[in-house]
């Protein structure tokens, strides 16, 4: 979804016009899967080591297979990779 034609040149960036030259995260993975996640699988994801439970069936994906966890708000919240059973990988964590 980037096209250099809609590309800001380096020198058009400043401090004070940088953040809203951002994209959304989400732009960048359009042909991942996605996943819904509420704001306490958020709090979980956010605070858990390298496995854990999300409560979402990981059996649907295919091992190794890389999921967008959606925030309640709408944001990429992170990259998760089915493991074993009902549990998860954390590859990616943008909070």
């Amino acid at each position: 979804p980037f096209q250099l034609a809609s590309a800001t040149r380096p020198e058009d960036v400043c401090r004070d016009n940088a953040q809203s030259l951002l994209q959304p995260a989400l732009l960048a993975i359009t042909s991942l899967p996605r996943v819904e996640i509420t704001q306490l699988q958020a709090e979980r994801l956010g605070a858990t080591g390298v496995s854990f439970d999300l409560s979402l069936n990981a059996g649907e994906f295919s091992a190794g297979a890389e999921v967008a966890a959606i925030a309640p708000d709408g944001r990429l919240f992170a990259i998760i990779t089915p493991s074993k059973g009902d549990r998860w990988k954390l590859k990616s964590f943008l909070g």
